[in-house]
């Protein structure tokens, strides 16, 4: 230990003590106290923050990091950050280059994945980056249309920081690849030019997606605490000052915790009581616990600052509502709004979702924005105030955005919210479109708070897939559904519809 605390001494005297350290010219983001993220950079490039990607306080490294310990290693997610290419920025980078990481791998449960991810970078028929390929760590560019990759066999270790740096030399024709400060991958040789692709930005800790506006893909799952670079390849020594300047800073303490701390009953059931349970219980869905079942004590209003509690590896457990509501304040500028973003075998039951969601995207539904599989709604009450500012298209349900396949059943439910806006379109009372098969049961709507009529239809639109039983409306919206019975107030205040 005095050894290593000598070297990193003699390193960082060698090169501060003449004013050498190197500093990031082209990138340095930087995650600030009151939640926005910057580049510090001289460059200042603009970074955009879609979704909502979490910042948490290092206690090891006294500073604000990117957490995404709650994200799906190696999925999609639309929580992430993102700078836009530029032509200083490419012309910066093609000439040569130096790229900076430094992160802490979290494994759901301990075990790794071995899902390619991109740390930071960006890729797509081309571009450059830091990630995980093949379960070991990986400097990729892609030269004149071919891939390169200096690599090393270390397998990343869980909770444990790693600092990363990617080193492209034209001028000696080399790849290098630094890890904790050492070289651990090179590739000599190397000839041509930066192939940029059509990748149109970097990302840290997610891919560039051309397929989809809103989603990222490729996520890395940990924390990321720098994303640098440096308009120069820096050399060995360079590499290893950094590294040494970030250990000397370095605290000997507990880091915080991101395993997520859930109440449970004996057979393993989550208890939820509180919009801090309900959070815990949706970081553990996400971070690959999707058959947990639950079951709510009380109701909770889940502020606006809350994740929903399923990304697109869809919830499959059982949630009991036990009779308790759930307020929702949600605001969306991308698509997929609910309390789950997407069920893939799940029973809901006995519960009411109340409350608001703010969308400028679509598929938005009180329980799900998504379904995939065979799921449950039973004895669920849709409250919720759905307002859109979307124009066109929004596909918006009740309960339910898009049923994409398999069967989602709706029993002894209500929907008594509203789906408002001038500008959307192409709704639905319940579901918004059926690719799947859709079953209603022994339901009501109560479609008197609908403003969204243009191209929508009663229950859920694509009405060859929508079966309907003793399920009754109170007053026409959009296209009647076959089989839809109407009644009016007195048929209900008389049991009639029973």
């Amino acid at each position: 230990m005095k050894k290593t605390i000598l070297t990193i001494c003699s390193i960082l005297f060698g090169l501060t003590s003449w004013g050498q350290l190197p500093k990031a010219d082209v990138m340095d983001i930087v995650f600030n106290d009151d939640g926005t993220i910057t580049d510090a950079s001289p460059m200042q490039n603009p970074v955009t923050v879609m979704g909502l990607p979490r910042i948490e306080k290092s206690t090891q490294l006294e500073m604000n990091v990117l957490c995404q310990s709650d994200e799906y290693w190696g999925h999609y997610t639309p929580n992430y950050v993102r700078i836009d290419r530029n032509e200083k920025l490419d012309a910066a980078i093609g000439d040569g280059v130096t790229m900076e990481t430094l992160i802490r791998p979290y494994f759901s449960g301990g075990k790794f994945n071995n899902s390619w991810v991109n740390l930071f970078g960006g890729f797509q028929g081309g571009g450059i980056g830091i990630i995980i390929y093949g379960g070991v760590y990986d400097f990729e560019t892609n030269m004149d249309g071919s891939y390169l990759d200096a690599v090393n066999n270390s397998t990343p270790v869980a909770n444990e920081w790693v600092h990363l740096m990617g080193v492209w030399n034209p001028a000696d024709g080399t790849m290098k690849l630094f890890i904790n400060g050492v070289l651990s991958g090179i590739i000599e040789g190397v000839q041509g030019s930066l192939t940029f692709g059509s990748n149109t930005f970097y990302a840290l800790g997610t891919d560039y997606d051309p397929g989809n506006e809103y989603l990222s893909d490729a996520t890395f799952t940990g924390d990321i605490a720098l994303a640098r670079i440096y308009d120069n390849p820096l050399t060995d020594e360079e590499v290893a000052a950094v590294y040494a300047e970030i250990q000397s800073k370095k605290k000997d303490v507990p880091e915080h915790v991101e395993e997520p701390t859930l109440r449970t009953a004996e057979d393993g059931t989550v208890l939820i009581s509180t919009a801090e349970e309900l959070s815990n219980f949706g970081c553990a869905v996400r971070q690959g616990g999707l058959g947990l079942n639950a079951r709510l004590e009380a109701d909770i209003e889940y502020p606006s600052t809350q994740k929903m509690l399923s990304t697109d590896q869809g919830y499959y457990g059982d949630f009991d509502g036990q009779g308790h509501a759930i307020t929702l304040d949600m605001d969306r500028d991308s698509r997929d709004a609910g309390l789950f973003k997407t069920l893939s075998g799940a029973t809901i039951h006995d519960l009411t979702i109340q409350g608001k969601i703010a969308t400028r995207g679509k598929f938005a539904g009180a329980v799900a924005a998504q379904t995939s599989g065979n799921n449950l709604l039973n004895r669920v009450r849709s409250n919720i105030n759905i307002t859109s500012t979307l124009e066109g298209d929004g596909t918006h349900g009740g309960f339910v955005g898009v049923n994409n396949s398999g069967t989602l059943t709706i029993e002894n439910c209500l929907f008594d919210g509203h789906i408002e806006s001038d500008v959307t379109s192409h709704c639905g009372g319940f579901v918004g479109w059926s690719n799947g098969q859709t079953n209603i049961n022994n339901s009501l709507l109560d479609a008197e708070n609908i403003t969204a009529e243009e191209d929508c239809y009663l229950f859920s639109r694509n009405p060859a897939n929508v079966r309907l039983n003793n399920t009754y409306y109170t007053m026409p919206y959009g296209t009647e559904n076959e089989g839809a019975v109407q009644l009016d107030m007195s048929q209900l205040e008389s049991g009639e519809a029973c």
